[in-house]
């Protein structure tokens, strides 16, 4: 079934790296309006805690076509049936709950993790569904055939990872709308909810540097990348600031290919103050430039895919 048929699935080419800096999101975003050139595309960011793809786009927020809350379970207690039995405390696994000399149990909102456990332990059906905001969904349209969805906690709010798992739930339901690429910009690290960011996509690219950090997470990313069996590129970013020599002894372990490496560019510095993407505001650029040649040989790899 081709590409761009509302029932097939789209091809899903995920960017990470391990260390936060790299340029993991200037590239992802960058590559989508390369692809958008050809094929119908969404770009997700799943960085949820600092989503940066909207704000490098120049897109403003007016611009936004759909936004839903997203709100986390909360207990409320009716202090006229509790009889202070401490089941749900008891069924706290992340110690929310705490129950006091009298009254019903006292909740400590930063702990809880939502999973209704107390509700469905009480006797005496105490506790009514309560809820609290804990971040915002987006999408919003950057060109003709270019998409964007991200999402945002609210601050304070530290289980990103909840965030996440509902931007994943919307994401199954836009990427069926005829999207042939999906481009999914990850969050930092190689935690949960990188790993979620991960799975179940078609390859990765992995966006590294040639300095000690950049090495590290590397290292730490492609043990990620193996463990759930994602085929995997690097991309050396600003490779004329150290010795790329380490990356490529790297990848030459780790049997995963360079697919390009992308030099220090200062227009870059400029794209991100004005917020002009570089490969429309600066065509003509050492990262633009780069950036096409890489994206040349990601359409010869996956070209069989897309027929």
């Amino acid at each position: 079934m081709a590409a761009g048929d509302a029932n097939s699935k789209p091809i899903q080419i995920a960017v990470t790296g391990g260390k936060g800096g790299t340029g993991k999101t200037t590239v992802a975003l960058n590559l989508s309006l390369l692809f958008s050139r050809d094929f119908k595309t969404l770009i997700l960011d799943y960085d949820v805690e600092n989503p940066n793809a909207l704000i490098l786009s120049g897109i403003e927020q007016d611009k936004i076509t759909f936004s839903r809350k997203v709100y986390q379970f909360i207990p409320v207690f009716k202090g006229d049936k509790c009889v202070r039995c401490g089941a749900c405390v008891n069924a706290c696994n992340s110690n929310a709950l705490l129950l006091p000399r009298e009254g019903p149990p006292t909740l400590f909102e930063n702990l809880c993790e939502g999973c209704r456990a107390c509700k469905l332990v009480c006797p005496t059906d105490a506790i009514e569904d309560g809820r609290k905001l804990i971040g915002e969904m987006h999408r919003v349209p950057l060109t003709d055939s270019l998409e964007l969805l991200y999402a945002e906690i609210v601050p304070g709010f530290e289980k990103s990872g909840y965030m996440a798992m509902h931007l994943r739930r919307l994401e199954k339901t836009v990427s069926r709308e005829g999207f042939e690429i999906l481009v999914v910009d990850t969050a930092p690290g190689a935690h949960c909810d990188v790993l979620r960011a991960l799975m179940g996509r078609n390859m990765a690219l992995l966006v590294t540097e040639p300095t000690p950090f950049g090495e590290h997470d590397l290292r730490l990313i492609i043990d990620l990348v193996k463990l759930i069996g994602l085929e995997s590129y690097i991309v050396i970013n600003r490779s004329n600031i150290g010795d790329t020599s380490r990356i490529y002894n790297i990848a030459d372990e780790s049997g995963i290919e360079v697919i390009g490496e992308i030099p220090f560019d200062e227009e870059v510095f400029k794209s991100h103050v004005h917020s002009k993407p570089m490969v429309l505001h600066y065509p003509d650029s050492s990262f633009t430039r780069a950036l096409t040649e890489i994206y040349g040989k990601l359409k010869k790899i996956i070209g069989d895919r897309l027929k």
